[in-house]
């Protein structure tokens, strides 16, 4: 594969990507497994590479991988329940995300790659929230954040076996809600309660993955928050004026080959919600809306633990299964704006497989529940009894191919 080819993957996956820039989430704003692969795994690849996606979990993975491109396709299908004061509100939305990814073995020891992820969420209530509305608001409820990112990643061998890399981040967000008529009132005509903006970010990551044991595997990855422009529209609203940086985060992973046919997986991820200001802002704070320090969505921090087993069965045929938990995002006393973020589930389980259709080509599929939680509490900013919570089905098909 050359260079005008690596260019058209990219050209296809910034389409993608941003035609599709809304995903539905358990981990903050993000997905347990961007590939069927590592879907399967419970999204445990730090360590473990399977496929030309795996610079989103770890770029130095992108060294193990080899000449290979894969396209993903990834159904989530949601069920969002929301309490506010005793009233109750819920949606069930759909959404597909398409990824794609390809890796270039420039030498023994170099390689050139781009990967791709969609993170967000979104709802829509389908009805006035009195609470959200205001009092004469009569526009249904909703709201849908994405960022989209593109990962051109770049390796290098340094001892056998042992690989560090670096990706860039190119992102693209977009932001919509509607029917939030309250924060007219609140900002003081500054914002209608209807609105749509976009922005462009990037950033950086940087990982290491090599064998530091017979059979054993460590990885290690850090990647930069995702400064984005400053969303205009919601300069009114959003800390520091339109602010929707994504956070920094960094994982370590290991990956053991109990024998040729068996593989255990395990990550911890840390993602840092509360040193964003829109994400990490708390929400009870006497700072007007817009403000550098005003009032966020008062997440906290998560600390995500993956497990994941893979057994070959034959040559043809290899199946998985994994595990994901973390702890939430939100607080119980912090909840009125997370009603519009409904990202609440925290624990997923997942199986997949791969059939391998000849030497060059391989099928592979995942299927993923995040199992219902909720989160309720009296909300410090309002005095509103608020109870929010969702449950997740992923179904994920992928092809991929060596070249």
């Amino acid at each position: 594969m050359g260079k005008n080819h690596l260019l058209a993957v990219a050209s296809t996956g910034v389409a993608l990507c941003v035609g599709s820039a809304s995903a539905y989430a358990a981990n903050g704003s993000q997905v347990p497994g961007y590939s069927p692969a590592a879907l399967g795994m419970g999204g445990a690849g730090i360590a473990n590479p399977m496929d030309s996606m795996a610079a989103v979990n770890n770029p130095a993975s992108m060294g193990a991988v080899g000449n290979r491109a894969d396209i993903v396709a990834t159904e989530m299908m949601v069920g969002i329940q929301t309490e506010i004061n005793g009233r109750e509100y819920s949606d069930a939305p759909t959404a597909t995300m398409p990824l794609l990814g390809v890796n270039y073995q420039y030498n023994e020891n170099i390689t050139f790659g781009i990967s791709s992820y969609l993170q967000g969420f979104s709802a829509n209530y389908h009805t006035p929230i009195p609470e959200i509305s205001g009092p004469f608001g009569t526009s249904p409820v909703k709201s849908a954040f994405g960022a989209a990112t593109l990962l051109p990643t770049a390796t290098y061998q340094f001892a056998p076996g042992h690989y560090i890399g670096v990706s860039a981040k190119i992102s693209y967000t977009s932001l919509e809600v509607g029917g939030a008529d309250v924060f007219n009132i609140i900002s003081g005509g500054r914002f209608d309660g209807s609105a749509f903006d976009w922005g462009m970010g990037g950033g950086f990551a940087v990982g290491y993955l090599g064998t530091i044991a017979p059979n054993l595997r460590l990885g290690l990855t850090y990647s930069s928050p995702t400064w984005f422009q400053k969303l205009n529209e919601f300069a009114a609203l959003l800390p520091d004026g339109g602010n929707v940086n994504l956070p920094q985060q960094a994982g370590v992973g290991l990956a053991y080959d109990f024998n040729p046919q068996l593989t255990f997986a395990f990550d911890y991820v840390w993602i840092n919600w509360s040193g964003t200001q829109s994400f990490g802002n708390a929400t009870a704070v006497k700072i007007p809306f817009g403000q550098k320090d005003g009032p966020g969505f008062g997440w906290n921090d998560q600390h995500v633990f993956r497990f994941g087993a893979n057994y070959k069965i034959n040559d043809q045929i290899q199946v998985r299964a994994g595990f994901s938990h973390s702890n939430h995002a939100m607080s119980s006393n912090e909840l009125f704006l997370s009603t519009l973020a409904p990202t609440y589930a925290t624990d997923t389980v997942t199986v997949g497989f791969t059939y391998k259709i000849n030497s060059e080509w391989d099928i592979v599929g995942a299927f993923a529940h995040d199992f219902y939680q909720e989160v309720s509490g009296r909300d410090l900013g309002t005095g509103y009894n608020v109870k929010v919570g969702n449950d997740i089905n992923y179904v994920s098909i992928g092809f991929g191919r060596k070249f």
